[in-house]
């Protein structure tokens, strides 16, 4: 499995903050390890993800409600370039094959498994760019959340069996995917408004996961919450694709800095926190703290 890979690089990246005994949440944990993770499953050189994920930002942009020329000419701008870049990489990996999710691709594709190059293409981008955003956010926001709630990181501390369990609870809590667009298949009610077949709905996700008809005090961080199943990685046939893949990279980044630094707090009391513009995507640009 994925779990020993991704612990040695957990541990790479604490071993560098290690003397500072200080850390950025974001920059120096939850934003490289996914991204890490994604560029070597797929195959893309270490030192291009830089590239990819300024396309991959980009490409984010379009997914909000407001959408303004600038927004959309950079996001085209930046699906010509990865796709350019692609195209490359699928031409050495045509010359010499490796050990990764595109030289698998590939080889469904030579044996007519119709997946066409653009397809491939689209695929390892939707991949790159849902596989780090939202874990990233994720990992933030749970390590916020636990800041703010002292006594459920004690709580995890001292029951490091409990991490696990504990995931879906970040996930309902601030979830890093805050609405989902679906368009209804056919004519509905919901709440007393009827909804046409064909119509676009959004899906407040954040809402969701704090109904208190579903959840018993939603409002309050509990790391044991029982039964809990929030909407944050959908449902049905669009259940997220890379759930348990996220739900590992979070497990293991939170039981790491619980094992490494128990004493991790923020770094001021008074620091504004500064959120990522976007409102489909939640997640903070910066988290600094101390051990």
């Amino acid at each position: 499995g994925m779990a020993p890979r991704i612990q040695e690089i957990v541990d790479g990246l604490m071993d560098r903050v290690e003397a500072a005994r200080r850390l950025d949440v974001v920059a120096d944990l939850a934003y490289p390890l996914p991204v890490t993770v994604i560029s070597e499953m797929l195959g893309i050189p270490a030192e291009d993800e830089a590239l990819l994920r300024g396309w991959s930002n980009d490409f984010a942009g379009t997914l909000e409600f407001v959408l303004t020329p600038d927004i959309l000419e950079r996001g085209n701008a930046a699906a010509h370039a990865a796709t350019d870049y692609l195209h490359a990489l699928i031409r050495e990996r045509r010359a010499r094959p490796q050990d990764d999710m595109l030289t698998r691709l590939l080889a469904a594709e030579e044996q007519g498994q119709t997946l066409t190059e653009d397809e491939i293409i689209s695929t390892c981008l939707f991949l790159f760019g849902a596989g780090h955003e939202t874990t990233t956010g994720l990992i933030g926001n749970a390590m916020l959340a636990l800041f703010r709630h002292p006594e459920q990181w004690r709580r995890l501390i001292d029951h490091p069996e409990l991490v696990r369990g504990a995931v879906p609870e970040f996930l309902r809590y601030d979830s890093s995917v805050q609405m989902a667009g679906r368009v209804a298949t056919a004519d509905v009610t919901v709440g007393g408004r009827t909804i046409a077949a064909g119509e676009v709905v959004v899906v407040l996700l954040g809402a969701a996961n704090r109904d208190p008809a579903r959840f018993d005090d939603p409002d309050t961080l509990d790391v044991a919450r029982p039964n809990n199943e929030p909407l944050s990685l959908g449902g049905g046939i669009h259940y997220c694709l890379g759930a348990a893949l996220g739900r590992l990279e979070i497990e293991i980044a939170i039981a790491t800095l619980l094992r490494r630094c128990p004493r991790l707090h923020p770094a001021s009391e008074d620091t504004r926190l500064e959120w990522r513009d976007t409102v489909a995507i939640r997640g903070l640009r910066t988290l600094p703290a101390r051990f």
